[in-house]
């Protein structure tokens, strides 16, 4: 019984960095809203790491330029199951689905555990809108690889 509860908990924190626990398992962000220099509202990230808080003014900030630094030279992003690696792969997805579509996220939750870390997000763009998880996997200060998927 002890290895099933071991293995039970292992799974849940796997499918957290993974974002299938995204919808399941948020901790609610609470705080008042705030002006974007794009002018959207989004939640204040007082809770939320420094590191993630960053990540999500720079999104909403529309810096792509400072969205690459977060990223070694051969990071990932995975957006709904769809690879890009490196920073040119990056970019270009960028350009189309994140930054270039004018992209602003509100943050509704977070999840932290030894594994990793989880963002679900109210996600707005040109591109695409709804609630979306994004699942970090940090190597030092930088994002090793970053999974989104719908919430």
């Amino acid at each position: 019984i002890g290895d099933a509860k071991r293995d039970t908990a292992q799974n849940a924190n796997e499918e957290a960095i993974h974002g299938k626990a995204c919808t399941t398992a948020r901790i609610s962000v609470q705080a008042p809203a705030v002006r974007t220099e794009r002018g959207g509202s989004e939640m204040s990230h007082a809770r939320l790491p420094d590191r993630l808080r960053r990540f999500v003014e720079v999104v909403n900030s529309g810096d792509t330029e400072s969205f690459l630094a977060f990223f070694p030279d051969d990071g990932v992003v995975e957006d709904s199951g769809r690879r890009f690696v490196g920073h040119d792969a990056i970019r270009r997805w960028s350009d189309r689905e994140l930054i270039g579509a004018k992209g602003q996220m509100t943050v509704t939750g977070f999840r932290q555990n030894k594994n990793g870390t989880s963002i679900t997000a109210d996600w707005k763009s040109n591109y695409f809108t709804g609630l979306a998880c994004f699942a970090f996997e940090f190597g030092g200060d930088r994002i090793r690889e970053l999974r989104i998927t719908s919430a």
